[in-house]
């Protein structure tokens, strides 16, 4: 929402990261890279920078420090596997998170005549909806 206090532009996903502009009221911009999938984590990056301008941190050291970031262990994690891109992401998930997954994966690139599956397990952030 370009009306809030801060706002992301220029958002473009690329095969392994996504960059942005994270742009305030005074129109003033920081170049950002994210090296995750999904565009949902534009929010955690815009957040970030958002605490660490509050708490006084160096903007230059804000915008390196969310571009140091990897992801690791079953959270958001592309792994090479066999010569094939695994991309794991188990957690407790909730409609939300599995949808923002998925979405994820579909903007990842694949070779001509490869495939793409998702291995979805329990969902138990929604309920008695599980099933």
């Amino acid at each position: 929402d370009p009306a809030a206090d801060y706002h992301a532009e220029n958002i473009t996903e690329h095969e392994n990261r996504i960059t942005c502009d994270i742009v305030d009221k005074a129109g003033k911009r920081a170049h950002v890279t994210i090296n995750l999938f999904g565009v949902h984590n534009i929010y955690n990056a815009m957040i970030s920078f958002i605490a660490g301008k509050l708490l006084g941190i160096n903007e230059a050291a804000i915008v390196r420090s969310i571009a140091s970031y990897r992801a690791k262990g079953i959270r958001q994690h592309l792994v090479e596997m066999n010569g094939q891109k695994v991309y794991l992401d188990f957690f407790n998930a909730t409609d939300g998170s599995i949808k923002a997954a998925l979405e994820a994966v579909a903007a990842m690139s694949v070779p001509a005549g490869g495939q793409k599956y998702a291995v979805i397990g329990d969902i138990l952030g929604v309920g008695e909806l599980e099933e």
